[in-house]
């Protein structure tokens, strides 16, 4: 059984990191059309125990 220690969004710093890990409150995919590309784009809301907010998109080729 592996164990994490629990580290808040506000806790972490710049620099070298492993890894994240954190829970997702709400993932929505967004699609839209540019000089005929399909571009795609899922766009994360994370949350931690503390109830900081961190937002992120990703965007997909």
């Amino acid at each position: 059984m592996v164990r994490y220690s629990t580290v808040f969004f506000f806790d972490l710093k710049i620099g070298r990191s492993s890894s994240v890990q954190a829970r997702v409150l709400r993932l929505w995919e967004a699609r839209r059309m540019r000089h005929g590309v399909n571009m795609k784009f899922i766009d994360l809301l994370l949350i931690d125990g503390h109830a900081s907010l961190c937002y992120d998109s990703i965007f997909l080729s």
